[in-house]
């Protein structure tokens, strides 16, 4: 069953406009070490990363003060990186399909939560190469309770964490850190508790055949190398999400073929 309800999908796409600029905050003060909150009561205000000015409300609206700003910081006319309406935009779309693929509000909200954290870990790991544990770790445990309430199996929560964790964990020990780093080993856990043990392995197929594609495509092109790091978040939150929103259609497509 899915949520016949074109209000509730228009209003998680605005939300995820406003989540997706909070991300592009967020990735941008972390990395930066900078507050995400408050700073000595007063509430840290963005400011342009070339001149240093203080935002405008007006500079803050996503996606539209792009478009109006033509892309430039209103003060010194610097470029203003695509990145910011690129995570505003594709935010909001997954919002959106939370409201459309869920069987409740609840599973809506849950959704949207899941989609909001890995796009966080996408541009962070894309950008730093670097899976934060004050991301993954609350979001375990925060996904473990809301998926508990809304019914999904304690059994099933268990295996997908445990191989999820224990996949990852397997290859960073058998490589000493080479293959994945330790960011990744709660990030198979949190992918785990979230979808369960059979959409996470439809994950891992996932990201490991588009992975592989896409590493072929470049070392023919020669833009990466056999010795290049490469963050493997990047092709994993992308499977996860397909999971989350398709795993039903893809696993039963995937039986069918076999049956």
């Amino acid at each position: 069953m899915i949520l016949d309800n074109s209000l509730l999908v228009l209003w998680l796409g605005l939300i995820g406009l406003a989540v997706g600029s909070f991300i592009n905050a967020a990735e941008f003060r972390l990395a930066k070490n900078l507050p995400l909150g408050t700073v000595g009561g007063r509430a840290a205000r963005s400011k342009c990363t070339s001149c240093d000015i203080q935002l405008r409300v007006v500079d803050l609206i996503p996606v539209v003060s792009f478009v109006l700003l033509r892309g430039r910081c209103y003060s010194c006319s610097e470029r203003i990186s695509w990145q910011y309406p690129v995570v505003e935009l594709i935010t909001a779309l997954l919002f959106g399909l939370s409201g459309l693929a869920a069987v409740s509000l609840p599973e809506a909200i849950f959704f949207a939560a899941c989609s909001g954290v890995m796009v966080f870990l996408f541009i962070y790991d894309l950008k730093h190469m670097l899976v934060l544990d004050v991301v993954t770790l609350p979001a375990i445990v925060i996904a473990f309770i809301a998926n508990w309430f809304l019914g999904v199996d304690l059994i099933d929560m268990v295996l997908g964490s445990v191989i999820g964790g224990g996949f990852f964990a397997a290859q960073y020990l058998i490589s000493r850190g080479r293959w994945v780093g330790g960011g990744d080993i709660r990030l198979g856990l949190l992918a785990g508790v979230i979808l369960g043990w059979q959409h996470l392995l439809v994950a891992l197929m996932l990201a490991y055949v588009g992975g592989s594609v896409i590493a072929l495509g470049m070392l023919s092109t020669k833009k990466v190398t056999m010795k290049s790091q490469v963050p493997f978040a990047v092709f994993f939150v992308p499977a996860v999400l397909v999971s989350l929103f398709f795993g039903d259609k893809l696993l039963s497509w995937y039986l069918s073929f076999l049956l």
